[in-house]
């Protein structure tokens, strides 16, 4: 027979989809108080009996400790099912709950245990005795804290007072969960001033790259009017990473965490780069600032010629992928006869990667009959033979 208490208390807390870690690694002693007076907000919150609860507790307790077979140890997960419920957290607003114990509870390390501390905290202050806690948890809070407060600032509706307590926090040491404020910052409206500068400049150099990501997300949300100190603290930190940053794996393995997508997400915002700094984004060793180099390539490519010329250059030079010209050939890109040219010139490349690139010309409506078929011979001749086969097959349907 299952523990319907327990089983009610579990599925009510969220617990099954927890962290491991939150389930192995349990809080310090001095928080047992705190979780108590919790789990006892959640009881309420869910019309769960506390009575009951305790009983399925104490005997399934019993139960684990009356040997150490397998099917007994795992008897919380055979005698517990899964039950639909919610909390309703308006239920403990009138309640004699600790708000104290509660609040300490959200120092506890434990997402789980964090994640329903908020939720009671939340019901348990009006806006006034909020911003209070906040600012204590923005101010002394580690990681885990700093996570769950940050959705708890949106349901203060851009309060003011809450923005600056974020930015007075930024000015301090930056530690891991710091990326957690200034993505709360970028969710609300702010005015650009020296103090966000500040907090952007900081993220961006005085910070791991985690923290740094947000940060560049944050600055991309003042990309108009263009601030020339911004764009130049925004182009800084990204030369800035390029040389920090942990080399990228030629052979596959771990990709280290670079902020430089972010900043060039950022940077191109406020201005279009040149198409010799865009070429080099687009040769970038880490796909995610190719990835974004892409998309402003795809923007600019029809209505630039000087592009697509460079563009064709940096392809026959090997100095880009060949399937950013693929692309742009399969899309109809407003290739002029020269440039046409050129391409086809490539179908002689000593790379086959080129080679297969230029070979999309011919599927194309940029040549006449008369060089299609002359191409096409050529094609039909390459050593590749995926190049060979796609030519043989196209000179079919002619």
């Amino acid at each position: 027979m299952p523990f319907l208490d327990l089983s009610a208390f579990l599925s009510a807390s969220n617990y099954w989809n927890s962290e491991l870690s939150d389930t192995n690694f349990w809080p310090k002693k001095s928080f047992i108080d705190s979780i108590k007076e919790v789990f006892k907000g959640l009881s309420l919150a869910s019309g769960i009996s506390r009575e009951g609860l305790h009983i399925d507790a104490v005997e399934l307790l019993e139960l684990m400790s009356s040997d150490d077979s397998f099917d007994t140890q795992m008897a919380m997960f055979y005698r517990t099912i899964h039950i639909d419920i919610e909390p309703n957290w308006d239920l403990i607003q009138h309640s004699d709950l600790d708000s104290k114990k509660i609040v300490k509870a959200m120092f506890s390390d434990s997402k789980w245990i964090t994640w329903l501390a908020g939720n009671l905290v939340l019901k348990l202050h009006d806006s006034e005795g909020l911003i209070r806690v906040i600012k204590r948890l923005i101010k002394d809070g580690g990681y885990t804290t700093l996570l769950i407060t940050s959705y708890m600032v949106h349901h203060l509706n851009n309060d003011e007072k809450i923005k600056s307590i974020i930015l007075n926090r930024l000015k301090g040491k930056l530690i891991p969960g710091c990326q957690f404020l200034y993505t709360s910052l970028s969710r609300v409206n702010i005015t650009f001033d020296k103090n966000v500068m500040n907090a952007i400049s900081r993220g961006l150099f005085k910070s791991g790259p985690i923290t740094a990501k947000e940060a560049a997300k944050f600055a991309g949300k003042f990309h108009t009017p263009v601030c020339e100190q911004l764009y130049k603290t925004l182009n800084k930190a990204f030369n800035y990473w390029a040389e920090k940053e942990g080399a990228y794996p030629a052979d596959g393995g771990a990709e280290p965490d670079s902020p430089r997508a972010e900043l060039l997400a950022a940077l191109l915002k406020m201005k279009i780069p040149s198409e010799n700094e865009l070429i080099s984004f687009l040769s970038d060793p880490r796909w995610d600032v190719r990835e974004v180099a892409e998309v402003q390539l795809n923007s600019s490519i029809n209505e630039n010629t000087s592009l697509r010329e460079k563009l064709i250059i940096a392809t026959n030079e090997e100095v880009v992928d060949p399937v950013y010209l693929s692309k742009a050939i399969r899309s109809n890109t407003a290739f002029d006869i020269l440039q046409i040219d050129a391409i086809c010139e490539m179908i002689n490349h000593k790379s086959a990667k080129v080679r297969y690139a230029a070979f999309n010309v011919l599927n194309s409506k940029y040549i006449s009959d008369e060089k299609l078929r002359t191409w096409l011979e050529v094609a039909i001749n390459d050593t590749n033979e995926e190049i060979s086969e796609a030519a043989v097959l196209r000179k079919s349907r002619l």
